[in-house]
């Protein structure tokens, strides 16, 4: 006894740790390797490192601001609507011309290397273009409300797909026709120059915290034959902003371990690797008719 406390036996036992902190070692334990294995699937699937020539940039501030039919910066729900149902099957036209042109089939299922579908959601598989219905109002109105302090003007995804490849060659086949549309000049004629891409969140060539790689794209889309002159953005035009993720295969397929908890770990282990902020389960809605987001 030293001062009320009993040393006990043997001076080398250790306290069980509090269920709280060893539930925390575990969390951490399982976003650990998650991130190890995401970042060896990269180093084996992206060899080349071509899309980390593509620098992230943006246009301008201006340039991602969404406007109503008149060309004003918009001030509710329905004046996006509104512009975001113009928009929709441009965008849709611009992207399977895009994907068909880099010799894919857009409506090819993705499937792992064991052959399963990847899953959007239990009910919708990927597919090399997935198009998403518009974004749901309830979660429009959620995210100005959490994320943009109820700034509709900057909502970018009410319009957007998914892109999923299945190899760097076809990664940088996807990158190139998106980088030509990195232009301020358009021709009517094309229906690639119907847009222009006015912002590249490049997280090939700097991951996310979790190891997630991939390439966040929007894309300013015209909606009436406005011409797009100015330096900085359409302003005699009627345009939205839309986005697009592009995405590798074997990387997507890491999320068997961020979006569900597998029987076989333990559940805070499942949870530690949920910690990796899947963005395709979390935000792209797909075309489901049965989504409700």
């Amino acid at each position: 006894m030293c001062d009320g406390v009993h040393l006990g036996a043997s001076k080398h036992s250790i306290p069980e740790l509090p269920a709280r902190f060893r539930e925390f070692l575990s969390n951490v334990s399982g976003f650990l390797e998650s991130k190890l294995l995401l970042d060896a699937t990269a180093a084996r699937v992206l060899p080349h490192k071509w899309m980390e020539r593509h620098p992230s940039f943006v246009l301008s501030e201006e340039s991602l601001v969404q406007r109503n039919l008149r060309g004003e910066r918009v001030k509710n729900l329905d004046e996006l609507h509104e512009v975001a149902r113009e928009a929709k099957p441009k965008f849709d036209s611009i992207m399977a011309n895009i994907v068909r042109d880099s010799g894919l089939d857009p409506a090819m299922i993705v499937s792992s290397k064991d052959g399963k579908p990847l899953m959007i959601n239990h009910n919708t598989p990927f597919r090399v273009l997935s198009l998403a219905d518009l974004k749901g109002v309830g979660r429009m109105a959620e995210k100005a409300s959490n994320e943009l302090k109820g700034d509709f003007s900057r909502l970018v995804d009410v319009v957007r797909c998914s892109v999923v490849v299945f190899t760097e060659e076809q990664l940088e086949s996807v990158a190139q026709p998106l980088k030509r549309l990195s232009t301020k000049r358009r021709n009517n004629n094309n229906i690639n120059n119907r847009g222009i891409v006015v912002r590249l969140k490049n997280r090939f060539k700097t991951p996310l915290f979790n190891g997630y790689r991939d390439a966040l794209y929007n894309i300013m889309v015209y909606c009436d034959g406005g011409s797009n002159d100015d330096n900085d953005a359409a302003t005699h035009a009627v345009t939205h902003v839309c986005e697009v993720q592009l995405h590798l295969a074997d990387i997507v397929a890491h999320k068997e371990s961020t979006c569900s908890t597998s029987t076989s770990v333990p559940t805070s282990r499942a949870a530690g690797r949920r910690h990796l902020a899947w963005r395709p389960c979390n935000e792209f809605e797909s075309s489901d008719p049965t989504s409700t987001t």
